[in-house]
């Protein structure tokens, strides 16, 4: 009996835990918020703006490293010991093309240039020596025909006398012994004039091999004196001055300065804007980089400076591997034209106009107040700097320009239509913290629709809306779809 009571005590006491335990989780839990009736018949007040086309294509930004255009490492052509050497051959030092950076002794190679010069000399004369015993020999080989001649005619004569019986045959083996002395004199000049036209022949390719001697003498010469190929600064230095250098030796390690890169990568979404802005002709190659204007930004102290630059090249040959983006080379021809804006001045975009016949961008410009910049403090593109890429493309499709706070997620877009909410997809090509550029698509948003951009709660298509401009007055909703000059806060841009 005393178990089973027990048994019945711990199960109420059960029960009851269980009981309390659904009774305050019921009053703790929040009381159901109903969702809000619309009133049905009431318009939601919403701001609008219109939507534009867009004709100043797309920018891009990326951000980039400057690397130089050319490096080179200058070494040395001849051996020998180190004469003189530049004060501007030293590392962060400028050099112009041209200048004489250092000299190798020079006396070697000159002994070897006039020794080569009385050689060629000597050559020279007896060459002329060879011309006239060919030329006497010549004149005697005439003689001896002339002779030959003479003494053919008198062995006819004999030979006649003879067959007349008014000669002897003593006569007559005279006459053949006179005609073929003769005639063996001629041979023999005729020979000694061959044996020394070939000797002159040689004698030719004697003196043609001493001249180019004196050449290569001249040349190794000519290379005592190391000059700077091109202006550049000096970013290694590696031999002083009394030092031998050896042909190959590395000497200095010059980077020009004439012009620069900007290594940077693209998406191949950003790429795409590219192909697509670019020309193509028929005698262009399938991996021919669509060449397109740019501007490199570099920010410092509250002022951007900038350059002019066109995308010019792949980086290599394919996509990275790991990061699936292109990389590309901007090319920076004059890196010495910088120019300043403020830094929260947009970056002018150059007109179509402003590439000249060689790809790389003019000086005209479509928008942007650009000052010359002059006087000391400013910066000049150094390797390893980060830069920003502006590039400019301008490819052959419409786009439409919408405020940036209209595009809603999923690329979604609200619109006022004859009073009522639409929802409409777009596909957003750029955008900035202004405006987004989209696609002009069928069933996509068109210039002149009005983009609402006032937030809305619990937006459903069909609902009913009434523009407003900033002040809450009301527009009508028929005049916001017609009239394209209605600003982003419904009132008319000014000059319209």
């Amino acid at each position: 009996m005393q178990g089973w009571t027990e048994s019945l005590g711990r199960s109420v006491l059960s029960l009851g835990i269980l009981l309390g335990g659904i009774c305050a989780f019921v009053l703790m839990s929040p009381p159901e918020l109903k969702p809000r009736r619309t009133e049905t018949g009431k318009a939601v007040k919403v701001k609008t703006q219109f939507a534009e086309r867009h004709n100043l294509g797309i920018a891009i930004d990326v951000d980039g490293v400057v690397v130089p255009f050319r490096q080179i490492e200058l070494a040395a052509e001849v051996s020998g010991k180190v004469q003189f050497q530049s004060e501007s051959c030293q590392v962060g030092r400028i050099v112009t093309a041209g200048e004489l950076l250092l000299r190798i002794e020079p006396e070697d190679y000159e002994l070897e240039v006039r020794r080569l010069n009385e050689e060629l000399s000597q050559a020279h004369a007896m060459t002329k020596e060879l011309e006239a015993e060919i030329q006497s020999l010549a004149n005697q080989g005439i003689n001896a025909d002339q002779q030959l001649q003479i003494d053919m005619r008198q062995l006819a004569r004999s030979n006649d006398l003879l067959l007349r019986g008014a000669a002897s045959d003593s006569e007559v083996d005279s006459a053949r012994r006179s005609e073929l002395a003769t005639r063996k004199a001629l041979q023999s000049v005729l020979d000694e004039k061959n044996v020394l036209t070939q000797r002159r022949i040689r004698m030719e390719a004697a003196k043609s091999l001493v001249q180019a001697n004196l050449e290569k003498a001249e040349l190794s010469l000519e290379r005592t004196n190391i000059r700077a190929p091109f202006d550049a600064v000096v970013v290694q230095h590696n031999v002083e001055k009394d030092s031998y250098v050896q042909p190959g030796n590395t000497i200095c390690l010059l980077q020009e300065t004439t012009s620069f890169d900007v290594a940077c990568k693209l998406q191949m979404k950003e790429m795409n804007w590219l192909w697509r802005g670019g020309e193509r002709t028929s005698d262009q190659h399938a991996h021919d980089f669509p060449k397109t204007p740019a501007t490199v930004i570099f920010e410092l102290g509250g002022d951007k400076f900038i350059w002019d630059a066109m995308v010019d090249r792949y980086d290599g040959a394919g996509v990275d591997s790991q990061t699936r983006m292109i990389s590309c080379r901007v090319h920076v021809p004059e890196p010495s034209k910088v120019r300043r804006i403020l830094s929260d001045e947009p970056v002018p975009r150059f007109s179509e106009r402003s590439a000249d016949r060689d790809g790389l961008p003019g000086k005209e410009l479509a928008a942007g107040d650009i000052v010359p910049v002059s006087g000391g403090g400013i910066p000049t593109l150094m390797t390893g700097m980060f830069v920003k890429v502006h590039i400019h493309t301008d490819p052959k499709v419409r786009l439409i320009r919408i405020p940036q706070e209209a595009v809603q997620p999923e690329e979604k877009v609200w619109i006022v239509d004859g009073n009522v909410l639409a929802q409409k997809s777009v596909t957003v090509a750029y955008s900035n913290e202004v405006y987004s550029v989209v696609l002009e698509e069928p069933g996509g948003v068109s210039a002149g629709d009005a983009v609402i951009i006032s937030p809305l709660a619990q937006p459903t298509v069909g609902m009913r809306v009434e523009p407003v401009d900033s002040n809450g007055g009301e527009e009508n909703a028929e005049t916001l779809k017609s009239d394209p000059r209605v600003s982003r806060m419904g009132r008319a841009r000014a000059g319209a």
